[in-house]
């Protein structure tokens, strides 16, 4: 569901947690997709007792500049880095943005730059949000509750007009409901995104384009993986691939004026669906076939870049694991 990879600056760049008792967010960058520079560590986004995946950050560009959130069981940080074409980035220093024990961040920017993050507070069962009064990320205003009670997890994106949407599972347990709220000076009433059960809390990917939000999930009992928009209501779903048994996650990018690439795992198999703007096509086809099991995929790009759509995976069957790259074509 969180972003880990995107194009800027004329280069890929890929972020990854690594360290299974204490580790660091590490990040490397490419021209063409087949070289990458040496790994390097994102200065003070470490822990020395929590284990840094995915799940202990999150990340948007606005092409300039990369802006990550970061709590795994510690205080949520943000941290600014400016994007250069030699693959370097010049880091500003982390800033806490609340003095609570997190984790599971989500974040985005909105169409007036400033920055939104989701969190849980360690402890506490409730989604928290969290707004930047600048459009840095140096100054936060007050963590206030989005949600309370089962919570699951959580995805914002952003809308026009500084509008947001806000998605999240509720439950203990499968089938996982599935809510949102649009945020348009205050946050609205809770809707419900779907009616079907999500087979896990965390199997659903958003994008936004304009003030059209779409979402892929994966049903519980079917495993199937469906598809559904909001502009003002949300529609009845639309079904990507059916029974797709096993799946260990989704991921949903925007190509172009009106496309979507959805990606999803089975058996260590990626596969790729593409969406045309009224329909999805009537077959999915092989985009990777790995050689080893798929530990943790697939986090794909938010929108195309240079041509082309993509996708970072991690693949072995016992750590270390390796981090991969890979993409299609954009339409």
């Amino acid at each position: 569901m969180q972003r880990k990879i995107f194009g800027a600056a004329g280069r890929f760049w890929a972020f990854w947690g690594e360290g299974l008792v204490a580790g660091a967010v590490m990040f490397s960058s490419s021209a063409d997709g087949l070289s990458w520079l040496a790994a390097e560590e994102v200065p003070q986004l470490t822990s020395t007792t929590q284990q840094v995946n995915g799940n202990a950050f999150a990340l948007v560009t606005d092409g300039t500049y990369v802006y990550i959130a970061f709590g795994m069981g510690s205080r949520l940080r943000h941290k600014r880095g400016e994007l250069h074409a030699d693959g370097t980035i010049t880091w500003d220093s982390a800033v806490y943005v609340t003095t609570w024990l997190t984790f599971y961040p989500s974040i985005a920017r909105d169409s007036n730059g400033l920055l939104w993050i989701l969190f849980i507070r360690s402890g506490y069962d409730r989604i928290y949000w969290v707004r930047s009064t600048n459009t840095s990320g140096s100054s936060w205003g007050t963590p206030a509750i989005l949600r309370s009670t089962d919570i699951g997890r959580y995805g914002i994106v952003a809308l026009t007009g500084g509008k947001m949407y806000a998605a999240y599972t509720i439950g203990n347990f499968a089938p996982f409901s599935f809510y949102g709220k649009l945020y348009d000076g205050a946050w609205g009433s809770e809707e419900t995104v779907t009616t079907d059960g999500l087979y896990l809390d965390f199997k659903f990917s958003p994008v936004a384009r304009g003030d059209r939000v779409d979402i892929i999930y994966s049903e519980y009992g079917t495993e199937d993986i469906h598809h559904t928009y909001r502009t003002t209501g949300w529609q009845p779903p639309l079904t990507v691939k059916s029974a797709a048994t096993g799946t260990t996650n989704v991921a949903l990018s925007i190509c172009g004026a009106s496309y979507l690439y959805a990606f999803w795992v089975v058996a260590s198999i990626i596969y790729l669906q593409i969406y045309d703007g009224s329909s999805w096509r009537p077959s999915e086809q092989v985009l990777f076939d790995s050689e080893v099991a798929v530990w943790y995929a697939p986090a794909s790009c938010y929108v195309d870049w240079n041509g082309w759509v993509f996708l970072e995976w991690t693949s072995g069957i016992t750590s270390p694991y390796d981090v991969r790259f890979g993409g299609a074509s954009a339409l």
